[in-house]
């Protein structure tokens, strides 16, 4: 039968099976059976498995996609722990030499080579328990490796942190002194007292949820000239602030700044 005006001829499979087939008659390449097509993609297969280098922790063999180095997660772990120790990784580049950081211990003072941004020599002098970055309290044993106590605490952290960056963008645009602190800092040295009301503020960063929570104010506003440094910010009530605005309240206040 033609097609496409080209003819069909009959050819026997060159595997050596013994089949025949029909194919095209221009047809140059030798004619193979799909069962002797099947057993010659294995063949190869197995030559290229057999040419791919083994594992480069145990020697075994590698299966899945092209550019793998280890057979398995239990070899990947060994790997990952001969990098955090600084010894040297089979099948990794050539590490190259950096200058080696002495630190003092935030234990015991000792000196010691600082590796991944650690601050204790080792486990005897880092302690249990981490406080909360927000609050100070001890963190649960439930939320293993984070900085705060809970959610409510991982929010303020954040929040706060927004809001020391939104300031120092707002004083390095108008060309003002910054200086950078803690917000906490602050609060601690006005005794967590509002400067514009004399009244106490809740221990926490004030926001609409918690409007007498404590916030920072410029004595002399950002708008006005003020720097964004210690001598010139106090605690306010977050309703304060907000009343306040980028307004001077008079010499009274100004009397603060010193």
């Amino acid at each position: 039968m033609a097609k496409n005006g080209i003819g069909t001829v009959d050819r026997e499979c060159s595997g050596g099976c013994g089949r025949r087939g029909s194919v095209r008659a221009d047809q140059a390449a030798p004619f193979l059976c799909r069962r002797c097509r099947a057993v010659l993609r294995q063949r190869l297969e197995d030559k290229r498995r057999e040419a791919r280098p083994g594992c480069v922790e145990c020697g075994g063999r590698v299966d899945g996609r092209r550019g793998r180095l280890v057979c398995s997660d239990r070899c990947a772990r060994a790997r990952v722990n001969r990098r955090r120790r600084g010894q040297h990784v089979p099948g990794s580049s050539v590490r190259r030499s950096s200058p080696l950081r002495i630190v003092d211990c935030a234990g015991c003072g000792a000196a010691f080579v600082q590796r991944f941004g650690r601050l204790w020599c080792g486990d005897r002098c880092r302690p249990a328990r981490l406080p909360c970055k927000a609050c100070g309290g001890a963190i649960g044993p439930g939320r293993k490796g984070r900085r705060t106590c809970s959610d409510g605490c991982a929010r303020e952290l954040y929040l706060a942190s927004r809001r020391r960056y939104k300031r120092r963008r707002r004083a390095s645009r108008r060309g003002v002194e910054l200086e950078r602190f803690d917000d906490r800092d602050v609060f601690e040295r006005d005794g967590w007292r509002c400067h514009l009301c004399g009244r106490s503020c809740l221990r926490r960063s004030g926001t609409w949820e918690h409007p007498r929570g404590a916030t920072v104010d410029h004595v002399i506003p950002l708008a006005a000239g003020g720097a964004h440094s210690l001598a010139n910010v106090r605690t306010a009530h977050w309703t304060c602030n907000i009343r306040k605005g980028a307004r001077s309240l008079g010499p009274e206040q100004l009397r603060l700044v010193g």
